[in-house]
């Protein structure tokens, strides 16, 4: 079976944010499926906190917020190293959109991705990205 290092993940998940960012959301969906489907069967935490916190960001464009919180929150248990600066231009605007979106629910979303296993997280990555296909074949 075939498994990527944790540098392919990640530069794999980049090139979905940027793809999403640029406003190419069928490739950018396409990219982060691919991306997450790399971590089976091992399902590293490492590998996939990188992937959430990207898919954090897409959720936003979809405005899919309870979506987006539980990602978040799943990056936020399981950073491999502290937030660069970097990511205060490019992320915090998404984190307060979702943030705002929800009210009191976000901190109960984000705890619940906090409390995500690897795999479920995996798992769940995976449906949520079929449900955005057929969302975004539908617009």
């Amino acid at each position: 079976e075939a498994t990527l290092s944790r540098w392919a993940i990640e530069a794999l998940s980049l090139s979905a944010w940027i793809e999403g960012d640029a406003g190419n959301l069928a490739e950018a969906r396409d990219l982060h499926e691919e991306a997450i489907t790399f971590c089976a069967p091992h399902y590293d935490k490492l590998r996939i906190e990188i992937i959430a916190f990207h898919l954090m960001s897409f959720m936003v464009i979809l405005e899919r917020w309870e979506e987006a919180a539980r990602f978040d929150g799943f990056h936020l248990a399981n950073l491999s190293r502290p937030e660069p600066e970097i990511y205060d231009t490019h992320h915090e605007p998404a984190r307060s959109a979702y943030m705002a979106a929800l009210g009191d629910r976000a901190k109960q979303l984000i705890d619940e991705g906090k409390e995500t296993t690897g795999q479920q997280l995996h798992d769940y990555a995976l449906g949520v990205l079929a449900e955005v296909r057929t969302q975004l074949t539908d617009t």
